[in-house]
């Protein structure tokens, strides 16, 4: 099956500088089952938080970011403030 959507976990995310976090990703197909596809993460704004490949989120400096996860071309993302 191919992915529908892409879950993030959490759904939002306030950190101070320096704070970390993790956030975990699945993908589902469109009736909602989980695939087991490669999760890729990037941050839209590396200059506020970055994040790993494994999805640990580091806030860089105050402000506000979207983090994404794509499986497949599909994306999910968190907002992080």
């Amino acid at each position: 099956p191919s992915v529908a959507r892409v879950d993030v976990t959490p759904a939002t995310l306030a950190l101070a500088t320096r704070e970390v976090a993790t956030l975990t990703a699945q993908a589902r197909d469109a009736a909602g089952a989980a695939l087991s596809r490669t999760i890729t993460w990037a941050s839209d704004n590396p200059q506020v938080a970055s994040v790993s490949p494994a999805g640990v989120v580091t806030a860089i400096a105050p402000g506000t970011t979207a983090i994404g996860a794509t499986a497949d071309g599909v994306r999910g993302s968190v907002t992080v403030t």
